[in-house]
């Protein structure tokens, strides 16, 4: 009767620690699952701003006297949004205008690029 009682704790004590092997392997992906979606709610998060100023500066863009209507660059703390203005050809008396905001993500380029056709009144 002693013995099967030894046996019976060294085998929870196994058990024990393949418990625990377990419960670490899975603190470790859920703490790789979590450094992941932080990552991509930041891409997420400058993605939607460049997004924001890229239409921000076509409806400023279209909103104005078609005339003035021309291409131009500035900066919104990390973006570089760019207006490419250019005739449009197949079409007389309209502009095809092209916004463009970039800005660098974990070292590498990014950009969004937005466009639409402008008519003269």
């Amino acid at each position: 009767m002693v013995t099967a009682i030894a046996n019976r704790r060294g085998a929870s004590l196994v058990e024990v620690l393949i418990a625990l092997m377990i419960m670490v392997l899975g603190f470790v992906s859920l703490h790789r699952l979590q450094v992941a979606t932080i990552r991509n709610n930041k891409h997420a998060a400058e993605l939607s701003h460049a997004v924001q100023f890229a239409g921000e500066e076509l409806e400023r863009s279209l909103g104005g006297p078609f005339a003035a209507i021309a291409s131009g660059s500035s900066s919104r703390g990390a973006f570089a949004v760019t207006r490419t203005v250019a005739n449009d050809t197949p079409v007389p008396g309209c502009k095809t205008i092209r916004i463009e905001a970039a800005w660098t993500e974990q070292g590498k380029p990014r950009k969004v690029t937005l466009s639409a056709v402008a008519a003269s009144p």
